[in-house]
């Protein structure tokens, strides 16, 4: 069973973790844990034929959702994307004692603006050490913390990775 986290807006991300599930099926089960409106989380399964779904508060019942993910044997985690996610999703894998993996489907471990875009929606070329210039360094972000911040904490999930994927046509 391998546990996907991924955003609630669809799109290309949605689809790569349904291309996937379709490849792997007779490999793996796949959820996936998505974030909902007033601090829930969705466990889904991936197929469109099972209505499988389970609701849980990330502040009350986060060690519920813990232990049905034990019961349902997740073995594996992949992080897709973390947006509008609590930062205890971030420690899933580890609190389960599994491996993961994470794939990079934008710029949004360390740039809040996924398409790396200004204010006037131009491109805006990362420094040399992979800062983007769309973020101040000490502006307020997710988590209590500023942009850094928030960078430090993506930059020890992406260390921990088994894996960083970077999907391409190239």
């Amino acid at each position: 069973v391998i546990l996907n986290v991924l955003h609630n807006r669809g799109g290309g991300t949605l689809h790569h973790v349904q291309e996937l599930a379709q490849i792997l099926e007779k490999k793996a089960i796949f959820l996936n844990l998505i974030p909902a409106p007033g601090g829930n989380l969705i466990i889904k399964i991936v197929d469109p034929n099972e209505a499988f779904e389970l609701i849980f508060d990330i502040n009350s019942e986060f060690n519920d959702l813990i232990r049905i993910l034990k019961s349902l044997g997740v073995a594996h985690v992949h992080y897709h994307h973390l947006m509008d996610h609590d930062k205890k999703v971030f420690d899933i894998a580890n609190i389960l004692n599994v491996s993961y993996d994470f794939t990079a489907h934008d710029y949004f471990t360390f740039c809040r603006n996924i398409t790396l875009t200004d204010s006037k929606n131009v491109y805006s070329h990362p420094d040399p050490l992979g800062r983007c210039a769309c973020c101040e360094a000490n502006a307020p972000s997710d988590f209590g913390t500023t942009i850094n911040g928030w960078r430090e904490i993506n930059k020890k999930l992406l260390i921990g990775a088994r894996n960083i994927i970077a999907p391409s046509v190239f």
